[in-house]
């Protein structure tokens, strides 16, 4: 459970940071910093249980969850700004995600014998686009339509996906781990209607 407990904290550090970017804008309190403060909290208790340990490798492995949770925000806001300059979703994650994965590709592709790739190449290709491109895709795509607090707070129920398919790939999970990742998920989708609402009120 390591890889979700890390998720855990990178998509629960995005709404956070939003709020408290909100929250500076506005020069006002925001009932958003309350919700959000307790998705950071629930993420850190998921976090620690799910590395079973507090070693320097767990404490390294939650900085750079955060640093990446950091870097989502920038994502998210840097993409509502090319939106806005004119720029196509598919321009953005083909600049974005797509131009980097290629060249990675290239670098793999040319690094690994040609032994290893034999007979698979096909089933490679395929299995990136089905679960990396096309997802990726309508999430750029997603997070260009909805304000960056609703896409951090969406984003962060993603790693209930990634547990459930855990799960149905017959991992097990631990009671406590998956009541705190409910409640994350309650918070997150719960705070997101409600700004959507507000949103929809405010344009009205």
């Amino acid at each position: 459970m390591q890889p979700t407990a890390a998720s855990v904290i990178e998509t629960g550090v995005g709404p956070f940071i939003v709020a408290v970017i909100m929250t500076w804008s506005a020069r006002r309190l925001s009932s958003s910093l309350v919700s959000t403060t307790a998705v950071v909290v629930l993420a850190l208790c998921f976090f620690f249980l799910g590395t079973g340990s507090s070693s320097p490798q767990s404490y390294l492995g939650f900085a750079l969850a955060v640093g990446a949770g950091i870097s989502a925000v920038g994502v998210l806001y840097s993409s509502r700004w090319a939106t806005e300059q004119g720029n196509s979703v598919l321009t953005i994650a083909a600049v974005r995600f797509h131009l980097a994965w290629i060249i990675s590709g290239l670098v793999a592709f040319f690094s690994v014998e040609a032994e290893m790739l034999r007979g698979s190449t096909l089933s490679i290709v395929l299995l990136s686009v089905m679960c990396i491109t096309f997802p990726i895709l309508l999430l750029q795509w997603g997070i260009t339509l909805a304000p960056p607090f609703i896409s951090a707070l969406i984003i962060a129920a993603l790693p209930a996906v990634v547990m459930a398919t855990e799960v149905a790939l017959g991992s097990q999970v631990e009671p406590i781990q998956l009541t705190l990742l409910m409640l994350i998920v309650a918070i997150t989708i719960s705070q997101a209607m409600w700004g959507t609402r507000k949103n929809e009120n405010i344009s009205s």
